[in-house]
C-alpha cells in the first residue's frame, strides 16, 4: 500500500472560538508533523470544537490556522478539502442508506481524486479487507468496527495530504480498535499525516509522534508520546494507574 507522500505541516496560532459570546477554546497552538500527531483530552476539553475551526465549520474569534502557507480563516470548508486536509468526524457522517462501494466513491468528489478513484479504491480495499466483503451491504446495516473503517477509507477516497481523525475508537470494542490502530499506523507510514482526536490516551500514545494535551479548552502539555508516558499526571489521569 502507498499513497502520494505529504509532509507539509498545519500550524495552528493562538486559535480561539467556539459557539457563542464565550470561547469553547481560546489560546490553542498546534503544529502537525509527519506521522501521527495526536490531541488527546477528555470528553468535552474542546477537542472537536479545534478540528471544527480547523475544517471550517466555525470560524475563529481569535488566532490562525496555516497549511502549506497558506491561511485557512475564512475559506469554506469544502476550499480547505481541495487544499488536502480532510476531516473523518466523530460518528463517521456516513450515508446510511448507500451502500460501502458507494460511500467510498463519494469521497473521490473531487476532479484529481476522481481521476485515480479506482487505484485509490483499491489501496483501501486492501487496507480494510472487510469492506471489500461488505462492497454492497448498507451502511447503516454495519457493524460500529465496519462504519469507522468505511468512515476513514472514505477519507482516504479523497487523496488528503492531511486526515484528520475525530474519536476513531469511540465506542469500539478493544479488538477492533487495535486494528483501526494499526490501520492508522499503515496509513501514516504510507505517507498521509494524520492529525488524530482521541479521548483513548494508550491508543494515540502507542501511534504519536508528538501529543498536544488538551484541558478545558486549552493545550496544557505538549510532547512526545515518550515523555508524556514518564510524566504522572498522564498517567493517572488518562492511563489508568
Amino acid at each position: 500500500m502507498s499513497f502520494p507522500a505529504a509532509t507539509e505541516g498545519l500550524e495552528i496560532r493562538d486559535l480561539a472560538g467556539g459557539y457563542g459570546a464565550r470561547p469553547v477554546v481560546t489560546g490553542v497552538t498546534i503544529s502537525s508533523i509527519p506521522g501521527v500527531t495526536a490531541l488527546i483530552g477528555s470528553n468535552g476539553a474542546g477537542k472537536t470544537t479545534t478540528l471544527r475551526l480547523i475544517s471550517g465549520t466555525l470560524r475563529p474569534d481569535e488566532g490562525q490556522v496555516v497549511y502549506r502557507g497558506q491561511t485557512l480563516v475564512g475559506l469554506r470548508p469544502d476550499e480547505i478539502v481541495r487544499l488536502g486536509l480532510v476531516l473523518v468526524p466523530e460518528g463517521g457522517g456516513l450515508f446510511g442508506s448507500m451502500s460501502v462501494k458507494e460511500n467510498l466513491l463519494m469521497g473521490a468528489y473531487l476532479p484529481k481524486a476522481r481521476a485515480q478513484r479506482k487505484e485509490t479504491l483499491g489501496k483501501v480495499l486492501d487496507l480494510f479487507p472487510r469492506l471489500a466483503e461488505r462492497h454492497d451491504v448498507v451502511a447503516r446495516r454495519l457493524s460500529g468496527g465496519e462504519q469507522q473503517m468505511l468512515a476513514i477509507g472514505r477519507g482516504l477516497m479523497a487523496c488528503p495530504r492531511l486526515l484528520i481523525l475525530d474519536e476513531p475508537s469511540l465506542g469500539l470494542a478493544p479488538a477492533i480498535i487495535q486494528l483501526v490502530a494499526e490501520a492508522i499506523r499503515a496509513i501514516a507510514s504510507a505517507g498521509v499525516p494524520i492529525l488524530l482526536c482521541e479521548q483513548n490516551a494508550a491508543m494515540a500514545l502507542y501511534l504519536a509522534s508528538q501529543v498536544f494535551v488538551m484541558e478545558q479548552g486549552r493545550i496544557v502539555l505538549h510532547g512526545t508520546a515518550d515523555e508524556l508516558r514518564q510524566r504522572p499526571e498522564i498517567v493517572q489521569a488518562y492511563l489508568g494507574s
